[in-house]
């Protein structure tokens, strides 16, 4: 194995395959790290969407329990009369 490498790295063939390996290593590499990125940028924004949507939900609930039982059946018959129009 030893005398294949330094067989490979003794000819100027060898020198230039190394260096193609090398550089096609780096590509790779480079490429694998901004796919990964990636990846994490997005797994970081539906994180955000769904804190957003769950802080909403909460601050909707709030407002809710601070109106009155009459109020609030109201706000509820008109949400739900909104969603039977979608």
């Amino acid at each position: 194995m030893i005398a294949l490498v330094a067989g490979l790295l003794g000819s100027r063939l060898g020198r230039w395959a190394a260096l193609a390996l090398l550089g096609a290593a780096t590509v790779t590499l480079i490429l694998w790290r901004v796919f990964v990125a990636g990846r994490a940028g997005v797994a970081a924004q539906e994180a955000q969407e769904t804190l957003t949507h769950v802080l909403d939900t909460v601050r909707r609930d709030n407002a809710l329990r601070s109106l009155s039982p009459a109020a609030r059946r109201e706000w509820l018959r008109n949400y739900a009369q909104a969603r039977e129009r979608r």
